[in-house]
């Protein structure tokens, strides 16, 4: 028996949306290449999604990343807070790990739209 996987496909498309709006401090090719690398991987430390961060916008790499993470959680849960268990991603900090975990549904629904 394999485990059901929720499907993310319209929460992909309405963060796609989101981060498409105009008036956004970060434009949508910068944020979409930052998530791209997130779901491109699915479990990223801190320190190489901030070092990404930093290549994609040159300067404010804290603030970039957590506008975009910020932007896509607000598309997908209407609030400000990822629920666990459920979210799109986990920012997982016991032991000292201090990464980034997707969701693996949202990945696969995330690299197939950008495809």
């Amino acid at each position: 028996m394999t485990a059901k996987l929720f499907d993310w496909s319209a929460e992909v498309q309405d963060a796609i949306t989101r981060l498409s709006k105009p008036g956004l401090v970060f434009p949508f090719g910068k944020a979409a290449t930052l998530v791209d690398y997130l779901a491109s991987r699915m479990v990223v430390p801190r320190i190489d999604i901030l070092k990404r961060a930093k290549e994609i916008n040159v300067s404010d790499a804290e603030n970039f990343l957590a506008s975009t993470l910020a932007n896509v959680t607000m598309a997908i849960h209407h609030k400000g807070t990822v629920p666990d268990p459920g979210g799109w991603y986990f920012h997982a900090t016991e032991f000292d790990l201090n990464m980034y975990v997707l969701d693996r549904g949202f990945s696969a629904a995330w690299r197939a739209a950008r495809s």
